[in-house]
């Protein structure tokens, strides 16, 4: 007769073959993730308890079967689940730190050469954190922080962002805009200031600062309104303050369709050298 840890090690197996299925098919995802999660854990207290083999060798038994499971569901990728766990801030502050939304979204990352097209992102415009979000295998979810250093671009909101290094600021993300053949970048930063005017909170989060730059043969050019725009297109910089004048645009706070559509003006008006 078969042992009672033949039996339950025939369980398990059965469970891995359908932990494969929930990581192929999406649309039984959710049935998957939350019942075998339960069953599994169940069968592993089974086999801990009713198990002849002495309690020790039961516990690494049921280690292997949990660490198996795990794998089987969600796989081992230590490249891009690998970082240091976010912890919300327990401070009085009013807002947020986030780029745009303070809740997670869907969006891609490159890690260490990797690319990842269907993430859950957020950015921490203070500290310059990118933070992925994924559904931890016990239930709920899980936050960690990325190393910067393993980034090479991501995505989120619509807007890529990608890392560079240059002299005056070090390594930093920035927006990148490509309109014809010009590139242009974003920073973009908030701060946590104190703040007096409120007795519910000791500081506030400040609305999304943003420092915009011109990228030119590995150079930042930076701009900060339409003259410093405009000094760094002398040849053509009467025609581009017309365009300028003609759409109404604040260069200061312009939109990224405004935006290329200004450069691509630019570069169709013959000169792009500073």
């Amino acid at each position: 007769m078969e042992s009672k840890e033949g039996i339950l090690h025939r369980i398990m197996g059965l469970i891995m073959s359908l932990a494969f299925v929930n990581r192929s098919v999406d649309i039984f995802g959710s049935f998957f993730r939350s019942g075998l999660s339960y069953f599994t854990i169940s069968c592993i207290f089974l086999l801990s308890v009713f198990s002849d083999s002495p309690a020790q060798v039961n516990k690494s038994i049921s280690a292997d079967i949990l660490y198996n499971y795990f794998n089987a569901v969600y796989g081992l990728d230590q490249n891009l689940v690998n970082g240091s766990k976010y912890y919300k801030s327990n401070e009085s502050v009013s807002g947020n730190e986030f780029f745009m939304d303070a809740k997670s979204s869907r969006g891609k990352i490159t890690v260490n050469g990797i690319n990842y097209p269907d993430v859950f992102l957020k950015y921490d415009l203070v500290n310059q954190d990118i933070i992925l979000e994924y559904d931890f295998p016990a239930g709920g979810k899980m936050q960690i922080i990325i190393d910067n250093e393993k980034i090479t671009e991501f995505e989120i909101l619509g807007k890529t962002f990608m890392r560079y290094h240059f002299p005056s600021t070090g390594d930093q993300f920035f927006q990148t805009i490509f309109a014809a053949d010009m590139v242009c970048l974003i920073h973009w930063t908030k701060q946590r200031i104190p703040t007096s005017s409120s007795i519910e909170y000791a500081y506030q989060y400040s609305e999304e600062n943003r420092k915009t730059y011109l990228l030119r043969e590995d150079q930042l050019y930076r701009f900060t309104g339409g003259k410093s725009f405009l000094k760094l297109f002398p040849e053509t910089k009467d025609e581009i303050k017309k365009y300028i004048k003609r759409y109404k645009l604040e260069l200061r706070n312009i939109s990224d369709n405004d935006l290329v559509r200004l450069l691509e003006y630019c570069s169709d008006s013959g000169s792009n050298t500073p």
